[in-house]
């Protein structure tokens, strides 16, 4: 298990506040995304980000919010890729 320090939590904290405000931009443009779902992988990818080494609350924010992108791109194209096969 991966223990953090109170300056530690606060900086995981501050990312995830990050996120959640880049999250809601992006929810702005796109209906379809499910906050819970996004928040709790944003979190994931947040504290992953942060065991990998990176420090910076804007820029785990920035990467976390970037690989959710990538995540919903990765389920369209496989929802439009099964589609096209009926």
């Amino acid at each position: 298990m991966f223990r953090f320090t109170r300056r530690n939590s606060e900086k995981i904290a501050e990312a995830q506040n990050l996120a959640s405000l880049q999250l809601a931009h992006l929810r702005h443009q796109r209906k379809d995304i499910s906050e819970e779902e996004a928040m709790s992988f944003l979190a994931r990818e947040v504290l992953r980000l942060y065991r990998e080494g990176e420090r910076d609350p804007q820029r785990l924010a920035n990467q976390a919010v970037s690989l959710y992108r990538q995540h919903i791109q990765k389920r369209e194209s496989a929802v439009r890729l099964a589609k096209s096969d009926l």
